[in-house]
């Protein structure tokens, strides 16, 4: 097992990103989709971020090898070059610091238009 996506239901961003996942594990990649509300992957989960030392939500897609992870909807040019192992360490953490950034925004963007009730 070297690629893994965790993922929950429910979360907006992870319905962005599953389709992507799909299509890989289709094409033959072979890449575990782990649902969060099963104990055992959050496990699993709770522990690859501390080993790794990652700060991460859902979806987080990570090799447990090399420890290179992608946090957050990531554009699917990224992913796929994530299932291929063609990010380097410096330029994943650099560009999942990035989304995270984006994705807070957009996660209080949202819960304000939800109070709203726009």
């Amino acid at each position: 097992m070297k690629h893994i996506y965790f993922y929950q239901n429910g979360c907006y961003w992870c319905t962005k990103t599953d389709p992507i996942i799909d299509k890989l594990i289709k094409d033959g990649y072979e890449i575990h989709k782990l649902d969060l509300d099963d104990p055992d992957h959050s496990k699993l989960y709770d522990d690859l971020k501390e080993e790794w030392s990652i700060e991460c939500g859902t979806p987080m897609m990570i090799n447990v090898e090399s420890g290179i992870t992608l946090c957050g909807n990531a554009p699917e040019d990224m992913i796929w070059n994530w299932a291929n192992d063609n990010i380097e360490p410096s330029k994943a953490d650099t560009l999942t610091d990035r989304f995270n950034r984006i994705e807070s925004k957009l996660d209080l963007i949202l819960s304000y238009l939800q109070i709203q009730k726009i």
